[in-house]
């Protein structure tokens, strides 16, 4: 899905694939959000794939999941952390 708010473009994907496609398609993006649940994939392979794929692209990894090993597995050293 596609919107467009007040010059900015924004794309959802729903899954690791389509976000596959997404970014073989137009992998000029900004800033990418990630969630850690997807439904055909674990958020930690993605954002691996993320970091070869797009290494220049800041990822953002929001998530409901509360496995501290993940977060620390993302990015150690380069990632803050905030929990609510």
């Amino acid at each position: 899905m596609r919107t467009r708010i007040e010059g900015v473009d924004i794309s959802e994907t729903s899954s690791s694939a389509s976000l596959k496609e997404l970014l073989a398609k137009n992998p000029y993006v900004d800033v990418i959000l990630l969630d850690f649940r997807m439904p055909d994939s674990i958020g930690f392979s993605v954002l691996v794939e993320l970091r070869t794929r797009v290494p220049e692209v800041p990822v953002v990894v929001v998530s409901a999941t509360e496995y501290d090993e993940a977060v620390d597995r993302a990015s150690p050293g380069s990632l803050s952390s905030s929990t609510c």
